[in-house]
C-alpha cells in the first residue's frame, strides 16, 4: 500500500537520525541540553517528514519508457534531480524527463502537481508573498530563517514575487469579484456605506523632475541653484480607495462604530483611472446586497480633483459629501493664524469658538465662513497673512456645503477619513517608503495588492482563488 511506504520511509529516516543522537539523548535534563535535543527531535522530524514526502511524490512517477501528451509522443532521456523548498525544509526529488521528437522535454512529476518552472511548494510561495506584504525581503529572509524551516534565499523571495505578477495583474478584476462573491457582510448590522480615497507619494525608479537643491559632489566646483532638476528617481502619487461598513453610534459615543473596511490600492496612475474603477466596483457589489435605505457617504480631505471626480460620477448622486472634519479643522487653524497672528491668545480662542460651532450649529460652516469674510473685508494685514486668509476663504466658500458636521452626526454618520488616511500610511508609506526604496510599477503593485488583501481580511479568500487561477493558467500554458 502506499500509505504504509511513505510510513515506513518517514519511521526509517527519523529513527536512523536520531540514532546518530543517541548520546545527546541521554545527557541529564538541563536548559541548555534540552534546547540541544529538542533541536535533534525537530531536525529529524523534519527531516523526516521531507523523505515520507519525497516518497509520495515518486510514487506517482511513470515508469514506461515511452508516454504521450496531447497527442505527443515523448521518449525516456534521463533522471534529473530537483531541490524543492518544502514546508519541511529542502527535499531533493530524482524525476524522469522525456523528450519529443523535436527535443522539447516534459517531466511528467512536475506537470502533475503543476510544479514546472517552479521551485517552491504552493504553500511556501503562500507563506513568501505573505511576509512580502508584511516586509522587505531582506527582513523576510531573517524571520524565516530564524523561525521557520523554509532557508529560502533573498534572492528567491524577489524571484517568487516577480512570478506572481502578471497573474495578479491580468486576473485581479476576476479574483475581487469571486473574493466578493463569498463574503458575507454584517447586512442587519449595516447603517452607513463610507467610501474614501486619498493618495501617497512614492519614490520610483523612473526619471522626472525634482524640486530643491541638486546635491553636489565633495570638490565639484559648480553652484547648484534652487529650482527643477532632472533626477533619475521621481516622487509621484500612489492611491488608495476604501469602502467601509458602519453600525449605529455606541452609548455615550458620538462616531458610528466601524464594522469592517475593504481596501484597494494603486501605484501612480494618470487620473487613478484603475484605482477609481476597482473603488466602483467595490461599491456597486457592497450596495447590491444591502438594504436599498442604507446611508450613503463619500468622505474625503478637499483634494479638488478628487471631489470634481465625485461630483460628475453618477454613482455617488445620493451620496451625502463630507469633508473631513479634521482637515477643515486644520484649515481653520491657518485662518486663525493669519487674522491674529501665530501664537495668539485671542486667536487660539477663536479656532476653539469657531471649531466647536462647526460641530454644535446646523449653519456651523455658513457661519464661520462669514466671521472669515468679515475678517477679510474689514481688517488690514500683511501680504503674507492676506494670502493665506485669501485661501481659507476660498477653501470654506468652496467646501461648506460639505461641511454640515452636525447634521451628519445627527444621522450617525461619519465625519473623518481617517479610515483612509490611515490606510494611506499602513498600505502605502510603511511598506513602500522607507529609507532607500525605490520601485518599479510592476514590483510596488504587486506588494500594495497583496498588501490591501491582508489589510482588508481577505487574505484567505484571495489565495483560494489565486490557487484556482494559477492550476488554470498552469494548465494552459502546459497545453
Amino acid at each position: 500500500m502506499k500509505a504504509n511506504e511513505i510510513i515506513a520511509a518517514i519511521t526509517t529516516k527519523v529513527k536512523s537520525d536520531l540514532q546518530h543522537h543517541v548520546e545527546d539523548l541521554n545527557h541529564p535534563l538541563t536548559a541548555e541540553n534540552a534546547e540541544n535535543v529538542a533541536k535533534l527531535i525537530g531536525n529529524a522530524v523534519l527531516s523526516a517528514a521531507g523523505e515520507g514526502f519525497k516518497t509520495y511524490l515518486l510514487q506517482n512517477e511513470p515508469r514506461e519508457n515511452t508516454i504521450i501528451v496531447d497527442g505527443k509522443k515523448y521518449q525516456f532521456n534521463r533522471v534529473c534531480d530537483k531541490e524543492i523548498q518544502s514546508t519541511f525544509g529542502k527535499v531533493v526529488v530524482p524525476r524522469r524527463l522525456y523528450q519529443d521528437a523535436d527535443g522539447k522535454s516534459f517531466v511528467p512529476l512536475d506537470a502533475a502537481w503543476n510544479m514546472q518552472h517552479q521551485f517552491a511548494t504552493i504553500e511556501v510561495r503562500e507563506a513568501v508573498l505573505f511576509a512580502l506584504s508584511l516586509m522587505p525581503a531582506k527582513e523576510a529572509h531573517q524571520v524565516f530563517e530564524k523561525c521557520s524551516p523554509f532557508n529560502i534565499a533573498e534572492s528567491s523571495f524577489k524571484k517568487i514575487g516577480d512570478q506572481i505578477c502578471g497573474i495578479l495583474e491580468e486576473n485581479i478584476d476576476e479574483l475581487q469579484e469571486a473574493i466578493r462573491q463569498e463574503e458575507i457582510l454584517p447586512i442587519e448590522e449595516t447603517q452607513v456605506v463610507a467610501v474614501s480615497m486619498d493618495g501617497a507619494n512614492v519614490l520610483l525608479q523612473e526619471p522626472g523632475k525634482k524640486k530643491g537643491r541638486k546635491r553636489q559632489r565633495p570638490g565639484e566646483r559648480k553652484v547648484a541653484t534652487e529650482g527643477q532638476f532632472d533626477s533619475p528617481t521621481s516622487y509621484k502619487n500612489a492611491f488608495v480607495g476604501s469602502v467601509s461598513l458602519y453600525g449605529t453610534v455606541p452609548l455615550d459615543e458620538k462616531a458610528p462604530l466601524r464594522l469592517q473596511s475593504r481596501y484597494h490600492a494603486r501605484m501612480p496612475e494618470d487620473k487613478a483611472l484603475t484605482l477609481k474603477k476597482h473603488l466602483e466596483d467595490e461599491v456597486k457589489s457592497t450596495l447590491s446586497l444591502l438594504p436599498q435605505d442604507v446611508k450613503k457617504v463619500f468622505v474625503s480631505d478637499a483634494a479638488q480633483g478628487i471631489w470634481k471626480d465625485v461630483d460628475s460620477n453618477p454613482l455617488f448622486d445620493d451620496f451625502e459629501k463630507i469633508v473631513d472634519f479634521y482637515h477643515t479643522t486644520e484649515h481653520l487653524s491657518k485662518a486663525a493664524e493669519a487674522i491674529f497672528g501665530k501664537d495668539s491668545t485671542e486667536g487660539t480662542a477663536w479656532y476653539e469658538k469657531k471649531k466647536s460651532l462647526l460641530l454644535e450649529s446646523e449653519n456651523g460652516a455658513e457661519q464661520v465662513f462669514r466671521s472669515l469674510v468679515y475678517y477679510q473685508q474689514g481688517w488690514w494685514y500683511p501680504k503674507e497673512r492676506r494670502e493665506a486668509l485669501n485661501r481659507e476663504v476660498t477653501f470654506f466658500r468652496n467646501n461648506r456645503s460639505r461641511m454640515e458636521y452636525k447634521r451628519f452626526r445627527d444621522n450617525g454618520l461619519p465625519i473623518g477619513s481617517g479610515v483612509v488616511e490611515a490606510a494611506c500610511k499602513s498600505i502605502v508609506k510603511c511598506r513602500l517608503c522607507r529609507s532607500g526604496m525605490r520601485w518599479t510599477r510592476c514590483g510596488g503593485q504587486t506588494i500594495l495588492t497583496l498588501r490591501a488583501l491582508v489589510k482588508s481580511e481577505r487574505w484567505d479568500a484571495f489565495w483560494m482563488q489565486y490557487k484556482k487561477v494559477y492550476l488554470q493558467k498552469s494548465l494552459q500554458n502546459a497545453a
